[in-house]
């Protein structure tokens, strides 16, 4: 057997604790092939291991402040989140960003933008509006219009240069801040199917197809607000 490096080691055993899996078996088969249910708290306490996992494109099913979502890095993982979900490609999805400051690294189109003509105002718009929803007990979804895309060509169609950006309400925004990157967030479940408000209700065609799911219980099925940046910020309906 080809000998094992001392730092993959410390990691698999990391991961397998999370698992609650025997190594001995496990080490015969490579260890993203089994999918495994953890608890958010169990999910923050190993935050360094997830956060690799993360970045070698892994899908996750997790928590939010609305309803449990998918998603993996965007956007390389943006076409297996769109073909586990079955969603059109002419339809966009969000990304959740480590905080409102990320603004800064989007090449946003200030042209498009009412009212606001550079970076340091938007975060401070941003900011602004995020605590007055918050207050009311509202989650908020911003849509930016930008200068260049930020996907492949297959998906200019859904995006039409503009992307809503979240930061979450929710203790797993750790993880994403954590994280430092552009996270995927739509809905899990099937495309045209109910929203999912608990890991017992995910249907076994989406829980196959991921590598990790973190539950938290039972959640609310309120839909974030959208704020539209070329609409002052109007919110608009959701399609």
């Amino acid at each position: 057997m080809r000998p094992v490096s001392s730092v993959w080691w410390e990691r698999y055993v990391d991961i397998v604790e999370v698992r609650g899996s025997s190594p001995l078996p496990a080490i015969l088969t490579p260890i993203n092939k089994t999918l495994k249910i953890i608890t958010l708290e169990r999910f923050l306490n190993k935050i360094q291991i997830f956060k690799q996992e993360i970045l070698e494109q892994k899908i996750l099913i997790y928590p939010t402040d609305t309803v449990y979502g998918i998603g993996g890095i965007f956007p390389w993982a943006l076409r297996k989140v769109y073909e586990v979900k079955k969603r059109s490609f002419l339809k966009p999805v969000s990304v959740i960003v480590p905080s409102i400051d990320f603004v800064y690294k989007l090449p946003i189109d200030f042209s498009k933008v009412d009212n606001v003509d550079n970076a340091d105002r938007l975060v401070s718009k941003l900011s602004t509006l995020l605590s007055s929803y918050w207050s009311q007990g509202q989650w908020v979804t911003f849509v930016l219009p930008l200068k260049v895309p930020l996907w492949d060509s297959e998906f200019e169609q859904a995006y039409n240069l503009r992307l809503g950006i979240r930061v979450l309400n929710h203790p797993i925004q750790q993880f994403f801040a954590e994280l430092g990157e552009m996270f995927i967030t739509t809905s899990a479940n099937l495309a045209g199917e109910p929203v999912i408000k608990a890991v017992q209700d995910l249907p076994l065609s989406l829980k196959s197809q991921v590598d990790w799911i973190v539950d938290w219980g039972e959640l609310g099925n309120v839909p974030s607000v959208i704020l539209d940046a070329q609409k002052n910020f109007s919110p608009i309906l959701r399609t």
